[in-house]
């Protein structure tokens, strides 16, 4: 048996300011990513005395430094959505295991339309073969109030029959929603 484990890195998460090194072609405007490691390292040591105190703390100097459209191009070309679903994709189709685990999944929509035309199900087991198991976001179904309820949360997950935990409420909507507020969801682990 063949088992795909990926971490996908919610794209919910993937603006949050980590960073990403050079991997646009041209040495010459590349910058060393092992000393802005470094750099960071270090400045984080710094910003909570920083913070006390009332001033800059040297994570914002550098993040200002950093800010530069070839960083800006060089961090979207790592961390793209589409581009890294299809590489995901090719990737499964050459491999072709028979489970693919997926951890940080916050396009669970999309994956189960994509991977179902490649003969994958993501359903519970006592679901498979019965009809379709469609995803529906959990945040769609428990309110605010209920996301933490745990009867609540694992009704809806048998009810939906999908074989995906999602996190409730999670870090990766919140950050989701200010750049695709039209289809931020929670991130979970899927099985297919």
């Amino acid at each position: 048996v063949r088992v795909l484990q990926w971490n996908v890195l919610a794209d919910g998460l993937s603006n949050d300011g980590f960073l990403v090194q050079d991997s646009l072609s041209g040495e010459e405007n590349a910058y060393d990513f092992a000393r802005l490691v470094h750099e960071v390292a270090s400045a984080r040591s710094n910003a909570k005395d920083a913070k006390h105190m009332g001033g800059e703390s040297n994570l914002e100097v550098l993040r200002e430094a950093f800010a530069t459209e070839r960083m800006n191009l060089s961090h979207k070309a790592v961390v793209d959505w589409e581009r890294r679903w299809i590489m995901m994709r090719m990737l499964i189709l050459k491999s072709q295991p028979h489970v693919l685990v997926f951890q940080e999944m916050d396009h669970m929509s999309e994956a189960q339309q994509h991977l179902g035309l490649l003969g994958y199900a993501c359903a519970l087991p006592d679901r498979r073969g019965q009809d379709e198991s469609k995803y529906v976001p959990a945040h769609t179904v428990l309110r605010q109030e209920r996301e933490k309820d745990a009867v609540a949360y694992l009704k809806h997950l048998h009810d939906t029959s999908v074989a995906f935990a999602p996190k409730t409420p999670s870090n990766c909507r919140k950050f989701g929603l200010k750049s695709r507020p039209a289809d931020a969801d929670d991130d979970g682990v899927a099985i297919f």
